[in-house]
C-alpha cells in the first residue's frame, strides 16, 4: 500500500510539474531539461551529479532571457519547487558569468519585490543578487548596487536581520566582497577574487555620481582610501559602513 501511495504521489508531482513546465518559454524548458541532475533524489544535492554548464551554447545572449525567467520564478517562489531540481546555483552562476548589463533591470526588480514581501529570510536572497552584480564590474552595476543598498536602508533602518546574522551591515559585507575579499579555497579562485577587486577599485576611483546618499558616499571614500597613500587618506571614511 505504501509503495502504491509513493508511486501515485510521484506521478502526481510529475504530472503537475510537466503541466506547469508548459508555462515557461521554449528555451527555459530546454535549460530545465538540460540541467536536471542525473541522479536519484537521495544524491541530488551532491555537485558530482550536476551536469556542467555548456558555456558556449547556454551562456550567451540568446539564452539570457531564459535564465532570467527561471531566476525570477524560482526566487519569487511562484512555481512548484519540484520543477526546479536544476538547483538555484545554476541560475545565479549563469547570470554572474554572463554579466550582461541587460540583466540589471531584472535583478533590481526582483530585489525590490523581495523587500516588499517583508520576510527577513529574503535578506539572503538580496545578498545573492548583490553578489551577482559584483561580477559585472561596471558603472551600471555599481549604480544598481548603491540603489539597492539605499532601498535596504529604508526598509530595515538600524534593525537589519542580515547584520544580526552575519555581524556586519549589508553594505559593509558588499564592500568587503567587492574590494577586500576573504582568502579563497583554491589558487584559481583567489586569483579571480584579487583581479575582480582590482577592477572594482579602478572603477570606483573613476566613478562619478553627484547624487549618492551619505552612506554610499562613505562607501566610495572608504574604497578610494585603498588606493591612496597613508597621508592622503580620508580618515573619516576608515570606519564600519552603515
Amino acid at each position: 500500500m505504501k509503495k502504491m501511495l509513493f508511486v501515485f504521489c510521484s506521478l502526481s508531482i510529475h504530472c503537475s510539474a510537466t503541466a506547469e513546465l508548459q508555462n515557461f518559454s521554449a528555451k527555459a524548458q530546454e535549460l530545465i531539461r538540460e540541467y536536471t541532475p542525473r541522479a536519484t533524489p537521495a544524491t541530488v544535492r551532491f555537485p558530482l551529479f550536476y551536469p556542467p554548464l555548456n558555456r558556449e551554447v547556454h551562456l550567451t545572449e540568446e539564452y539570457r532571457p531564459a535564465w532570467e525567467e527561471l531566476y525570477r520564478k524560482r526566487v519569487m517562489q511562484s512555481v512548484d519547487a519540484d520543477l526546479f531540481t536544476i538547483g538555484d546555483g545554476y541560475m545565479a552562476i549563469a547570470l554572474s558569468l554572463m554579466a550582461s548589463t541587460n540583466s540589471i533591470p531584472l535583478l533590481v526588480d526582483v530585489y525590490t519585490q523581495l523587500l516588499e514581501i517583508n520576510k527577513d529570510v529574503n535578506q539572503g536572497r538580496q545578498k545573492e543578487i548583490l553578489d551577482i552584480l559584483l561580477y559585472f564590474k561596471n558603472s551600471e552595476a555599481l549604480d544598481a548596487i548603491f540603489s539597492l543598498l539605499d532601498l535596504s536602508d529604508v526598509k530595515y533602518k538600524n534593525n537589519s536581520p542580515y547584520q544580526i546574522q552575519i555581524g556586519m551591515t549589508l553594505r559593509e559585507s558588499v564592500w568587503q566582497d567587492m574590494l577586500n575579499p576573504k582568502p579563497a579555497m583554491t589558487l584559481r579562485d583567489q586569483k579571480e577574487r584579487t583581479e575582480r577587486a582590482e577592477q572594482w577599485r579602478d572603477k570606483i576611483n573613476a566613478y562619478q555620481n553627484d547624487n549618492l546618499s551619505v552612506n554610499n558616499t562613505m562607501f566610495v571614500e572608504k574604497a578610494r582610501n585603498l588606493s591612496r597613500k597613508p597621508e592622503e587618506q580620508n580618515k573619516n571614511a576608515d570606519v564600519p559602513l552603515p
